[in-house]
């Protein structure tokens, strides 16, 4: 064998053994297990009379809301997606636009006399260390309570009353919803 056909040879061997490689390695990634941001998010559905948060709706079950600190609550979904954005439309008397909004303030104003309760839905890093750039959604206000033995688990804020106005971030400044009877939050990577 001349030194041509030795180094042809040795080349040749060379590639086989990086493809069959790389061949392993997609082999063993395809049969791990999904990553932990592959599953769906549910929906998060608000509602008057009482304020309710809704996670789940009646095609998707939700989520257990689970306490992050004293006024904050997340979806207890550690292999839900990161967040981008909320997806949010509106079934209200006005004539309010979808919008893709990275936080809304919900405005609850109790029947009777006083004044009106803030309830904001954000994003935030999913832990608390401030490392992991993942958002994740996070209800905030005062007063809220969480049942999570039903199929699409409610966090309520106990008074009668209704949905006073939601206002949310625009690409430009802010904007308003009036008195939606309900809130579809869809979340967005």
């Amino acid at each position: 064998m001349t030194d041509l056909q030795k180094s042809n040879l040795v080349r040749g061997l060379a590639i086989g053994a990086v493809v069959g490689v790389l061949l392993g390695a997609v082999v063993m990634y395809s049969l791990q297990e999904p990553s932990a941001d592959d599953e769906d998010r549910p929906p998060i559905i608000v509602r008057g009379g009482s304020l309710i948060f809704e996670s789940g709706d009646a095609k998707t079950s939700g989520k257990n809301w689970k306490q992050k600190s004293g006024t904050e609550w997340k979806q207890d979904h550690d292999k839900g997606h990161w967040v981008g954005y909320f997806a949010v439309s509106f079934d209200a008397p006005s004539t309010c636009a979808p919008v893709y909004t990275p936080e809304l303030t919900v405005y609850f104003k109790p029947d009777g006399p006083g004044a009106d309760t803030a309830f904001q839905i954000t994003r935030q890093p999913r832990n608390n260390n401030g490392n992991d750039k993942k958002q994740e959604p996070v209800v905030i206000g005062q007063g809220l309570v969480a049942a999570n033995s039903i199929t699409n688990p409610t966090l309520t804020f106990n008074q009668k009353g209704s949905i006073a106005r939601v206002d949310y971030k625009t690409p430009g400044g802010t904007g308003t919803c009036a008195t939606p009877k309900e809130i579809r939050i869809e979340l967005a990577r």
